[in-house]
């Protein structure tokens, strides 16, 4: 998508598809690591939400899948709530 000079940034919000505001909305969550020694990865308010052994349980879950070739380890209890809050469903 072209900007001309007198676009506004509202008007290119406007134009674009529900994906690309979605990542928008995404880049703006601030992620990161939950832990400092790696494995899963989530926004601030999933961070701040979540007590550190919580944190621990999500991350040491992650590693564990990830050691076994999986991309895709399914959340823990705890992380499922956390995520369901911040992801509205």
């Amino acid at each position: 998508m072209a900007l001309s000079t007198r676009s506004s940034w509202k008007d290119v919000l406007k134009a674009l598809t529900e994906a690309q505001k979605d990542m928008v909305e995404w880049n703006n969550q601030d992620w990161d690591n939950l832990t400092t020694e790696g494995g899963r990865y989530g926004p601030k308010t999933v961070r701040d939400s979540l007590t550190p052994e919580q944190k621990r349980r999500e991350s040491a879950k992650k590693r564990a899948g990830t050691r076994k070739g999986k991309q895709h380890v399914p959340r823990t209890k705890a992380g499922k709530k956390a995520y369901k809050k911040v992801e509205g469903r």
